[in-house]
């Protein structure tokens, strides 16, 4: 979404795409496709964060799960930007993601964070050592295939379509 300011977000989303194929790197997706983002305001970015919204019935599956007691992470290579909007609207526990660079009102074509050079399953096994559980006690729901680990290292593990071609549990 913050791509179609400039109109590449066919640049963007054929990078995207590679990584979520495995195609290339995360790290190298992320760090290319931030910087064809460079010069973009971060009043801009605010106007498009104002239409995005959750898919049906993530409010409502978030809010169960808070009611009988889970706990709830985002884990994502994607921005602060979107994500701790995403995290207030669901009531998320705890937010891994990853911050691009603003100065002056724009975006650097910079980004930092902690999965840029860390896998998402890394991020996980620290935050569950952190809260005191296990990998056995978590459930992963994933998009791509740089999220695989997560799914194999949970308990259950449930991928959209697009990762494995049909939704799985594990």
């Amino acid at each position: 979404e913050i791509a179609k300011i400039k109109g590449i977000e066919k640049e963007i989303s054929d990078i995207t795409l590679q990584a979520m194929q495995g195609k290339i790197p995360f790290e190298e997706s992320i760090r290319r496709r931030v910087k064809k983002l460079e010069g973009i305001s971060t009043a801009e970015i605010d106007e498009v964060m104002k239409n995005i919204s959750l898919n049906p019935g993530a409010e409502e599956t978030a809010a169960e799960l808070k009611k009988q007691g889970y706990d709830i992470a985002i884990i994502t290579g994607s921005f602060d930007i979107v994500a701790s909007k995403i995290k207030e609207q669901i009531n998320a526990d705890y937010l891994f993601c990853n911050t691009l660079e603003v100065e002056n009102g724009q975006l650097t074509g910079e980004v930092s964070g902690p999965l840029i050079t860390q896998d998402k399953v890394d991020v996980l096994r620290q935050l569950v050592d952190d809260i005191g559980i296990t990998l056995d006690e978590c459930v992963a729901i994933v998009d791509g295939a740089n999220d695989l680990e997560m799914v194999k290292n949970a308990k259950i593990g449930i991928a959209d379509h697009g990762v494995l071609g049909k939704l799985i549990l594990l």
